[in-house]
């Protein structure tokens, strides 16, 4: 836009398939392999990207991203709001706010795993979730760096992320005659973790080599 303005849109499309069909182990669908198909996941994505020097001490950094999936069959919102300011030529402090998610993995959607056991008739099944919330996390992160010499650079920064929708395979359904479950399937558990941390560095370079 001009010498202080940038803005950078894009846009994205990913397809996958995977196919274990050829790796079967038997004709009647037990012990035969992880997904026992050919399933597929897509995703589109667009997304924009800002880079502003208000100043000539204050910079603002600015991105959005919206990744629609095909499982799930929802649209995630990613984005960081960060910025720096120069508070003279030997010291720069940063905040920034950032939310991301992970992409939709194969093994949580279309896992499809069976298992026979010693009693006749009677499997135990391990499936995939096409409707798992995707793991996200949160962010604030606020640095401070200085240059202490010329050859010394201080750098410290700390945060806090917090982390949801995490994934796990539970049980699903009980056979109380035997006592054993016979389903399993993937999940999403209702728990979060939050990280609080501070990173402290030392850059020296005691010359130009």
């Amino acid at each position: 836009i001009s010498d202080k303005i940038s803005i950078t849109p894009g846009l994205s499309y990913q397809y996958v398939k995977f196919d274990d069909t050829d790796y079967r182990v038997d004709d009647d669908n037990t012990s035969a392999g992880f997904l026992n198909g050919s399933p597929s996941l897509n995703t589109l994505a667009g997304f924009i990207r800002t880079d502003i020097d208000v100043t000539e001490k204050w910079r603002v950094l600015a991105a959005l991203r919206a990744d629609k999936f095909s499982a799930p069959d929802e649209t995630y919102l990613a984005y960081e709001l960060a910025s720096t300011y120069k508070l003279n030529e030997n010291n720069l402090v940063r905040v920034a706010v950032t939310r991301s998610n992970s992409g939709s993995f194969i093994g949580y959607n279309y896992l499809n795993v069976i298992v026979p056991t010693p009693v006749p008739g009677l499997n135990v099944t391990q499936t995939g979730n096409t409707n798992l919330n995707l793991f996200t996390v949160n962010m604030i992160e606020i640095g401070y760096r200085a240059q202490l010499t010329k050859s010394l650079q201080l750098d410290i920064d700390v945060f806090n992320q917090r982390a949801e929708n995490f994934t796990e395979i539970t049980a699903k359904e009980f056979n109380q005659m035997i006592g054993v479950v016979t389903a399993y399937q993937f999940s999403n558990l209702p728990t979060t973790a939050t990280q609080n941390g501070a990173t402290i560095g030392l850059n020296f370079v005691p010359n130009d080599k």
